[in-house]
């Protein structure tokens, strides 16, 4: 089966599947809303009905590539990239932002390759030196509103290594820490982050 997409609206989750019966119980959903794909649906309109509701998620029944196409037509894309850094010592870069766990990341720039945009973001976030890029993890998505547009952020994000280091937050982008941080320490640090950040942590954590 087509892999499913998952789109994160804070702790609501859109997950864009073939198979809504068998993500559900793959997934363990209990409070899920299920659409089926039909082309001449407001899917925009949907969507910001299932963010004022109580659902956490909404299961899109359809080819999970073709229903992002559409919801696509309906949001401005924005393209980031971002890193999972391990030292030596399989400790993982983290920041605080926002009075969040979060993991480092940032805006594609005009003419900017993908991998460079996640080399130069982890960098520029976090002070680390001597970063290079292991191989390419996922891609995740998520809506957000900013001054009146509603936007579907795609990340790029790579599995990278740094020798451990001092680091430095970007203040100016609202870190206020980086930190090494062992297994135990990630552990807690999933209790306070997003919930993409959650899956992301789930899924590659050492």
């Amino acid at each position: 089966m087509e892999e499913n997409i998952r789109i994160y609206y804070n702790e609501q989750c859109i997950f864009l599947t073939k198979n809504a019966r068998k993500t559900v119980i793959e997934e363990g959903l209990t409070n899920a809303w299920v659409v089926r794909n039909r082309k001449d649906e407001n899917r925009k309109g949907l969507f910001l009905a299932f963010f004022q509701s109580s659902f956490e998620c909404l299961l899109w029944e359809g080819e999970p590539q073709k229903c992002l196409e559409y919801i696509e037509k309906y949001f401005e894309r924005i393209e980031a990239g971002g890193g999972l850094v391990w030292n030596e010592h399989k400790e993982l870069l983290m920041i605080e932002r926002l009075g969040k766990w979060d993991l480092p990341k940032g805006k594609l720039d005009t003419g900017e390759q993908m991998p460079d945009c996640a080399l130069r973001e982890v960098a520029e976030e976090t002070g680390v030196k001597e970063l290079s890029i292991e191989k390419k993890l996922m891609d995740t998505y998520h809506i957000y509103q900013y001054n009146d547009k509603w936007i579907l952020k795609f990340t790029a994000w790579y599995e990278m290594k740094a020798p451990k280091q001092t680091l430095v937050p970007q203040t100016e982008e609202g870190i206020t820490q980086t930190v090494w941080a062992n297994s135990s320490q990630i552990a807690d640090y999933r209790n306070n982050t997003y919930r993409n950040v959650d899956y992301i942590l789930g899924k590659y954590q050492t």
